[in-house]
């Protein structure tokens, strides 16, 4: 589009110019000799400043104004890849918060419980906490491994092409 109002530009530009045509004409007459003639024309933009002036005045105007659009698509763009450039570190940073030390830390827990349950020094509702709060862990988990492969996928939605491998 900046191409073709950078043309338009141009064409306006030109329109000022005079524009010379150059004809000849050929014809035969009955009892005359042929006749030749030739014609030279310089048509000239008497009113240049009311009309073609005017003229790329407005294409100028209309460039510039597909150019600032270009510009603001650009930084949009631009700021929305940021943005979901974000999400997904924040949810790989959180995805390796749990798995690395939440998970294990709540399996010990239950492990724990487990065993002191079998020996008689855990009670019972000790041990169905540890299992309930391992379950809550690990489907906070999954729902941060969603959010993850969610945030990829708008990313690679915006820019067009895989991001990962």
């Amino acid at each position: 589009m900046i191409a073709a109002h950078q043309s338009r530009v141009a064409l306006a530009r030109k329109d000022a110019l005079p524009d010379f045509d150059v004809s000849l004409q050929f014809a035969q007459r009955t009892g005359f000799s042929d006749m030749l003639s030739a014609t030279v024309s310089i048509p000239i933009p008497l009113q240049k400043g009311r009309k073609q002036d005017q003229a790329v005045v407005e294409a100028e105007a209309e460039l510039a104004a597909e150019v600032a659009g270009h510009h603001a698509s650009v930084n949009q763009l631009r700021a929305r890849v940021a943005e979901l450039v974000s999400d997904l570190e924040r949810d790989r940073a959180q995805l390796a918060l749990y798995a690395k030390a939440v998970l294990p830390q709540a399996r010990a827990a239950l492990e724990a419980a487990t065993t002191g349950f079998q020996v008689g020094r855990t009670p019972f509702q000790t041990l169905v906490e540890r299992q309930a709060t391992l379950f809550n862990y690990e489907t906070e988990y999954v729902r941060a491994l969603t959010d993850f492969a969610t945030s990829l996928a708008a990313l690679e939605e915006t820019v067009g092409q895989e991001v990962l491998r």
